[in-house]
């Protein structure tokens, strides 16, 4: 049975083609996803060793009230054992940005700006000066060779820069080599000297780190513990445990730890965007194993004669089982290789794309590892085999006499069928409202029960799609009959007269375009929810906004000092505890803190800015000693005006607030409301989240365009837009998520447009005889291939409109499963989703080309002799 096998897949190399096509796609994103996100694991490596380079050890403060000072440092170099050490002050989330020659800032999406302060210690400075000289005066700063010659800056030359302290001017006096190749995967560094980026970050005399290189006298073991007790941490009395006793003020590690640290930062981010991208993939494997059961499934039973015959000479059921299993297996094994190779050229196509869409991912190399390897052949060899076990089940049962006679029909509807169809769609309903509404706890736990409800959820109904697929395929072609006579009745008679089979080929379009309608309805309802929050929450004219950083005070400074406006207030958030117990814990023996998000603003300024919903006292009462609260809080905690509700500050001390006001709003709103002034005990704060302004009655909007057009000049990083315009950036980005997730999901509707070509090349071979009739009768080439492009098209419509009503019904259920509070609006975008369905069927005309074009070459004595 090896060697029959063998014989008939190489006597039919079309149809091993095109049953390993879809397998060979569905491996291929799985390893990409494994070599994309291992390619960029091993480059933040090699970063993460340039970043630490000969660093013996480092010192960082792990307490925000508690940062290093000079005093720290000459503590560590008063340390016998110590050579050098060197107090440093970095931002990495883009708060200094230098503006270009043309007027805009470096953009934020993608590799970030790296700013730090300058030392000319060669041991602990990774860096080579390339061009001029390393910064040493005020003002003075230098950039990697790969920044500037992406951004053409020129040494020699001022650049204005945008920080938290506003605008200033820097001169760039030099360019350095980021380790030996300045492989800095896209990122900007800038060098400053040290108490020029202070004055910019407006941090005072401390610093962040303290970098170490040692002479060598001392063990370094010794050393780290030497300088932990001497910078204020108790004794670690079980040090490796790899927990920090209470009271530690400072983390001292070595270089070893050191590179770990920062690697596994990297690599958190890395797994995470893996996780993303593998997810995309299995579902373009689930797709996949529709595509193969149905081949191998339109394949047996266009074998039937030869499977009976076989079993006439003796072959016995388990040999006939053994011999499409094997069959499997070698489509698997040579399929899932080729996949491999595949997958290595979509990781790039991946990079590409993302790039295409705004994200930018730095260079990496192949890294293809034994488990990507052993991943991609055991799941494609295991999928491909899966996929034909019920059709070599079924084929083995089938008598040898009515094999023999070509009367067998292994694709019979039964009542079994649908009784697991029934059964299999109720569980997977179950799962997904036990994962969205039920008791679950954890990301895990409530991803695997969606999962697994989505997959029950997806199988039950392609199970019980013939039972409407034959109706949906008579209505969509309706219009094919007048419009393309003949040709065009025929394709409908053909997609209606196997119901089974056409809801199988379309099960798979059904899957991915179900989860774009998915997507769809949800950042429609995302749109409509921030429409609302906008309309009816904020009467502001005008929002400032920012990526990153966030907005300078002194915009709102220059914005209240503008007789342009009325009312302007800039927006603090930020997160913050209090000592007080919720209801629900007050029997626990947990934690009582009580952690939520805090707001800040200038609350003389709300009645002209926002609506926040107040139903009890006001938020003008609001100052140092009091705060409002959101209804849900106060049920939370069981108060009320006239309560107090004790805030956390940064040196552990509590600050009783009394609640003036309650209110409703869960929009822009935070939890608890307090003033500026007791928010900068909690945190200092330079820069605010965004900006609110209202336009003076007597300042007509040419002269609000014209302050913001001065502002624009001296803040090009910033958003000034009027609210209807920031809806209708929202609206863009939210749009923007979208065609990414569409993007991603656009290789699960590949492989099922795929899997439409593929059953239609088979079921052209399988109705040659009868084809080849219709030649006899009269029926051009030209109408031949119109009947099987339309046939197909119909099917591609019977999978998007299965497809459409499943991801609306879907959205309904995600929506109502959200909150309130994060989402309250319902919308489904009709008409994008009537146009999705219409583009699905055109590109089912599209997959239909080769076998329209195969099945209209057919000689037509040849088809009418056809056994």
């Amino acid at each position: 049975m090896f060697r029959l096998s063998i014989k008939n897949l190489a006597a039919n190399k079309i149809r091993l083609g095109l049953t390993g096509l879809a397998i060979v796609l569905g491996v291929g994103f799985v390893v990409s996803s494994f070599v994309l996100r291992d390619g960029l694991k091993e480059s933040f490596s090699s970063l993460s060793e340039d970043i630490v380079g000969d660093v013996d050890l480092s010192v960082e403060s792990i307490l925000d009230n508690d940062p290093l000072t000079e005093q720290d440092l000459q503590i560590i170099r008063d340390t016998p054992g110590i050579r050098v050490a060197v107090g440093g002050v970095a931002a990495d989330d883009n708060l200094i940005q230098p503006i270009k020659d043309d007027g805009t800032t470096i953009t934020n999406q993608g590799p970030p700006q790296v700013s730090f302060s300058w030392t000319d210690e060669s041991q602990l400075n990774p860096n080579d000066i390339v061009d001029g000289r390393p910064p040493t005066g005020a003002g003075e700063w230098i950039v990697d060779i790969g920044a500037a010659d992406r951004h053409d800056f020129v040494v020699g030359q001022s650049y204005d820069m945008i920080t938290p302290a506003g605008r200033k001017a820097a001169d760039l006096v030099g360019t350095f080599r980021f380790g030996e190749d300045n492989t800095t995967n896209g990122a900007t560094l800038m060098g400053f000297e040290l108490e020029t980026i202070r004055g910019y970050l407006e941090v005072g005399d401390i610093f962040d780190s303290i970098s170490i290189g040692i002479d060598g006298s001392v063990p370094i073991g010794e050393l780290d513990t030497t300088l932990s007790t001497a910078l204020g941490n108790p004794i670690d009395s079980n040090p490796d445990d790899d927990i920090l006793p209470d009271g530690t003020r400072v983390e001292v590690q070595n270089r070893a730890d050191l590179q770990a640290d920062v690697t596994g930062q990297f690599n958190q981010a890395l797994d995470i965007f893996g996780g993303v991208l593998l997810a995309f993939a299995l579902i373009a494997l689930f797709v996949s194993i529709f595509i193969i059961a149905n081949t191998f499934s339109i394949v047996t039973g266009q074998r039937i004669r030869e499977l009976g015959l076989l079993r006439a000479v003796g072959a016995t059921p388990s040999q006939i089982r053994r011999s499409v299993l094997i069959e499997s297996l070698l489509i698997g094994i040579v399929a899932s290789l080729i996949g491999i190779v595949v997958g290595v050229g979509i990781a790039f196509a991946m990079r590409e794309l993302l790039s295409l869409l705004g994200i930018d991912l730095p260079s990496f190399g192949v890294v293809l590892k034994p488990f990507t390897i052993t991943l991609a052949m055991v799941v494609g060899i295991i999928v491909t085999m899966v996929s034909a076990v019920f059709p070599a089940i079924k084929a083995s049962r089938v008598a040898p006499i009515t094999a023999i006679t070509g009367s067998a029909e292994l694709e019979s509807d039964s009542i079994g069928r649908y009784v697991i169809g029934t059964i299999l769609t109720a569980v997977g309903v179950a799962g997904l409202l036990l994962a969205l509404f039920g008791s679950a706890e954890g990301v895990t736990q409530i991803l695997t029960i969606l999962g697994a409800g989505a997959v029950a959820l997806f199988v039950g109904l392609t199970l019980l799609s013939s039972l409407v697929a034959a109706p949906i395929a008579r209505i969509l072609g309706i219009p094919l009959g007048p419009l393309f006579h003949r040709p065009g009745t025929l394709a409908t008679d053909n997609a209606a007269r196997n119901p089974r089979r056409t809801a199988t080929t379309a099960a798979a379009l059904m899957i991915g375009l179900s989860l774009v309608s998915l997507a769809m309805v949800m950042g429609d309802s995302l749109k409509s929810e921030f429409t609302k929050i906008l309309e009816n929450s904020v009467q502001a004219d005008y929002l400032v906004t920012s990526d990153l950083p966030n907005v300078p005070l002194e915009v709102a400074e220059r914005l209240y000092a503008d007789p342009s406006f009325a009312e302007v207030t800039p927006l603090f958030y930020w997160d913050a505890t209090f000592d007080n117990e919720p209801v629900d814990q007050a029997a626990g023996d947990e934690s009582t803190d009580y952690d939520t998000d805090v707001l800040a603003l200038d609350y003389a300024q709300v009645d002209g800015l926002f609506d926040f919903a107040v139903t009890e006292g006001t938020l003008a009462a609001v100052d140092d000693n009091t705060a409002a609260i959101r209804d849900s809080v106060a049920e939370d905690l069981g108060i009320g005006v006239g309560n107090t509700i004790d805030l956390v500050l940064d040196d552990s001390s509590v600050a009783p607030l009394e609640i003036v006001a309650i209110f409703e709003d869960t929009s822009l709103s935070a939890p608890v409301m307090i003033s500026i002034e007791r928010f900068e005990q909690i945190s200092p704060q330079t820069t605010a989240d965004w900006i609110a302004a209202k336009r003076s009655q007597d300042a007509t909007s040419e002269q609000a365009d014209a302050a913001f057009a001065a502002l624009s000049m001296d803040y090009p990083n910033l958003a000034f837009d009027s609210s209807a315009s920031f809806r209708e950036n929202l609206a863009n980005q939210i749009d923007q998520l979208l065609n990414l997730l569409t993007a991603l999901l656009g290789l699960a509707i590949f492989i099922a447009l795929i899997g439409i070509a593929n059953t239609l090349a088979l079921s052209v071979f399988e109705r040659t005889r009868e084809i080849g009739l219709l030649r006899a009768v009269g029926m051009t080439r030209r109408q031949t291939r119109r009947m099987i492009r339309w046939e197909a098209a119909i099917i591609s419509g019977v999978g998007a409109v299965l497809g459409a009503v499943v991801g609306v019904v879907l959205g309904v259920i995600m929506v109502q499963a959200i909150p309130d509070e994060f989402l309250s609006e319902f919308s489904i975008p009709w008409i994008r989703i009537g146009f999705m369905v219409v583009i699905a069927a055109f590109a089912g005309l599209i997959a239909a080309l080769f076998p329209a074009f195969r099945s209209s070459r057919m000689n037509v004595l040849d088809a009418i002799s056809h056994e």
